[in-house]
């Protein structure tokens, strides 16, 4: 680095220091002012429009969490595809078919998370098992078609 360089930035950083010295003088004015007026300085910062800080759910469990962030559930592999553990079970049943209920008991008792309502929709829907609603229940039989 040359001299002229060197003294350059070294005005340059005069410089800046006089200016930041400069406005701390004038926020310390600021201050004053406030506190005459009995204002809190800082506290008439207004947020935009949007859900406020610290609103959400995710803040305050994680805010009681220890450990930090909520633990999360990890996909599991399963031997047998969804749509082979029904249409499987559907076909066992025989013609007289099988309920909403008995098959949410064995998406269940097989360790799967959740409900088997997707999937069975999605079977419905590529005509590989037919549903039927049950007259005075609630509910459906499916069998396959």
């Amino acid at each position: 680095m040359g001299k002229s360089t060197i003294n350059e930035l070294e005005s340059l950083v005069g410089r800046l220091q006089s200016e930041r010295n400069a406005h701390l003088e004038e926020v310390a004015r600021i201050d004053e002012a406030f506190s005459r007026l009995g204002l809190e300085a800082g506290g008439a910062v207004r947020r935009g429009p949007g859900r406020p800080r610290g609103g959400s759910k995710r803040t305050a469990a994680k805010a009681k969490s220890a450990a930090g962030r909520p633990a999360r559930r990890t996909r599991k592999k399963f031997k047998t595809t969804a749509n082979e553990l029904i249409v499987d079970f559907v076909k066992k049943s025989g013609a007289k078919g099988v309920t909403s209920g008995d098959i949410k008991k064995r998406w269940a008792a097989a360790g799967r998370p959740g409900e088997p309502y997707n999937t069975l929709g999605e079977l419905v829907r590529n005509k590989t098992i037919v549903k039927k609603n049950i007259k005075g229940q609630r509910g459906s039989r499916y069998s396959i078609g």
